[in-house]
């Protein structure tokens, strides 16, 4: 008995403290990335633009930052591939799950000879359900990734893009002669 007792002594005692813990807690800033390809059958060998589209969904304004944004592709933007039989064209011995960027291969933007400055269109601003779309060509995002040293070779292959630990829906591109 005496235990239930101080039990609830120290379950009343805490009490106000976890409440308020849950109080001061703020809503986590949520952003979304959506991949968007346009119903074109795209040539081999020219841009293969993709529209790379954030949004804030949640309830505070947030900001998050494209290394190079004036670049194209601009750094932090990565993207995975699958072939019509689903083989991963651009896995490769450099970044884990199929992830590619062509930035993997410009050490200079990393370097500490070269400390990256943030440029003034590098950090985007979003207020709650605000979007920000990007084109990137995904041939050029591709550029030097093992799968497909030639570029994206005629085909259909189903594709995905990702933003650190945000990752976009999957979409469906083809690639003809």
């Amino acid at each position: 008995m005496k235990h239930c007792l101080l039990v609830a002594l120290l379950l009343i005692a805490t009490w106000p403290a976890a409440a308020d813990t849950r109080q001061k807690s703020k809503p986590k800033e949520t952003l979304s990335l959506t991949a968007v390809i346009r119903p074109i059958r795209y040539a081999e060998g020219t841009a293969l633009p993709v529209d790379v589209v954030f949004k804030n969904t949640g309830r505070r304004r947030m900001s998050f930052l494209l290394l190079d944004n004036d670049e194209d592709p601009p750094g932090y933007i990565q993207a995975r591939m699958w072939d019509a039989q689903g083989r991963l064209v651009t896995e490769n011995a450099t970044l884990k799950d199929g992830w590619w960027t062509c930035l993997v291969m410009s050490s200079e933007s990393f370097s500490s000879r070269h400390p990256y400055k943030e440029g003034p269109r590098d950090r985007i601003r979003l207020k709650p359900g605000e979007t920000y779309a990007r084109t990137v060509d995904l041939a050029r995002l591709l550029a030097g990734c093992d799968g497909i040293r030639d570029g994206v070779p005629a085909g259909d292959y189903r594709l995905q893009f990702s933003y650190g630990e945000v990752v976009s829906n999957v979409v469906g591109i083809s690639v003809g002669k």
